[in-house]
């Protein structure tokens, strides 16, 4: 028995859906017969990171030391839809459960393979097939990585619009499944307003595409049915989206409000003189108090415990540029500090655990008392973003009715910025 073998088989052992060591085997022989034994894995190593997503609760129970409750019993790496369909037909004879893994950005637990099975990554599915001029829309495959696809729409002079906060670490597929919405829905609608057909694979491995016109033909809008079925009606290996042309301007302002009832009045009145900015985003009292004044956020030189897989580079082998030592005439300053620092630090990560139990224990209780203080401390009651793109001249001339909108409804203006480029939530210069 090869290598990977010997360490599937003792990691089997100890999973919570064992199976026999000829069983193991045989998985893994009818999977690689599909996408090659260089694109399925039963390392343990692999099955713990595909255990996961994002989900806040979980990562916390990690980081305690919780144990992993579930593991798939594979990982394979697909890089067609014809493969996709074989993987699931497979596990359909085999009763097997199958998850579909995209960036593994979600927070609500999707992915942990509650009954083991074979967790299905899409992330080769990258491509980008074709872009439509006349049409105005793109076909992707579903594994493309949010950022890179906008980048590369940018340099074909389109744009999705579609701005998730997850935007660097999750896939188009995963946005369809969840129907997420982006920073600049205002404007460009969430992703639902911008599919416009699909390629899925059914639970029994059928191939199932969806457009406009198979619309007409069938009657129902199986595009709008998986979208947003998280995984549960098929798996999506690729799809046709709406673009717009890349804008000409972006112009972004900050407000701020006395309270959040004041804002949304403010955004009220603005969308209904038939306004569409971009992006409005309207932060209460208590995120605006957290962007003041972040208790949660602490720097450390310290090493920080990794599970292995991504060990820290050595010093001055990472991507940042190595900072020489202080001079000698300095050093003995810097280490008085460092130890100020660290019995800050060390004082910081109690009080960052305690305050994260407690909310996770009593989350109404701590919102009433955080919405309390930050109504006191805050001295400017709610911050909103607003942003508008598109051509030149229409972007400003439609700027300076919204602006205006804003301040005639009690907002008051705490900065401005203009970009080129914008993606996720990072947005710069504002506030």
């Amino acid at each position: 028995m090869n290598c990977q073998g010997l360490l599937r088989r003792n990691h089997l052992r100890n999973t919570v859906a064992a199976m026999s060591d000829a069983a193991s085997d045989s998985l893994f022989s009818a999977l690689a017969s599909i996408v090659g034994d260089k694109r399925v894995s039963m390392l343990s190593r692999d099955l713990r990171v595909y255990s996961r997503d994002m989900w806040p609760r979980l990562l916390i129970r990690r980081r305690h030391g919780g144990a992993i409750e579930h593991l798939p019993h594979a990982v394979v790496w697909p890089t067609s839809t014809r493969e996709v369909a074989s993987i699931v037909r497979m596990a359909r004879k085999l009763k097997m459960a199958v998850i579909p893994y995209g960036g593994g950005s979600g927070v609500c637990g999707g992915t942990v393979p509650l009954r083991g099975g074979i967790t299905i990554d899409l992330k080769r599915m990258d491509a980008i097939e074709s872009i439509s001029r006349e049409e105005l829309t793109v076909d992707v495959q579903a594994g493309a990585n949010g950022e890179r696809f906008e980048r590369a729409l940018r340099t074909k002079g389109y744009t999705l619009g579609h701005f998730p906060s997850s935007i660097y670490c999750s896939t188009v597929g995963g946005w369809l499944a969840c129907r997420a919405a982006g920073q600049l829905s205002t404007k460009y609608g969430k992703i639902e307003d911008r599919v416009v057909g699909l390629t899925f694979v059914t639970g029994r491995g059928d191939v199932i595409q969806t457009d406009e016109l198979a619309r007409a033909r069938r009657g129902p809008d199986w595009t709008q049915l998986i979208v947003g079925s998280e995984g549960t009606l098929g798996i999506i290996t690729s799809a046709r989206l709406r673009v717009s042309p890349a804008p000409e301007i972006t112009i972004l302002r900050g407000f701020s409000f006395p309270d959040l009832k004041t804002g949304t009045e403010a955004i009220r009145k603005v969308m209904q003189r038939g306004l569409r900015p971009a992006v409005v985003r309207l932060y209460d009292e208590v995120d605006t108090f957290i962007n003041h004044v972040s208790v949660f956020e602490s720097h450390s030189d310290e090493a920080i415990a990794t599970d292995g897989l991504c060990p820290w580079p050595a010093r001055g082998a990472g991507a940042l540029p190595n900072i020489s030592d202080s001079p000698s005439t300095e050093k003995e300053e810097m280490s008085a500090l460092q130890s100020v620092s660290r019995i800050g630090r060390s004082w910081g990560k109690r009080l960052k655990e305690t305050v994260t139990a407690t909310a996770l224990a009593h989350p109404k209780i701590v919102n009433s008392t955080f919405g309390t203080l930050a109504n006191s401390v805050s001295d400017s009651g709610c911050k909103m973003i607003v942003g508008l793109e598109g051509t030149r001249l229409r972007t400003e001339v439609e700027s300076q009715l919204v602006f205006a909108g804003m301040e005639r409804a009690g907002g008051f203006r705490r900065g401005r910025g203009t970009r080129t480029e914008m993606a996720g939530s990072q947005i710069r210069g504002i506030l």
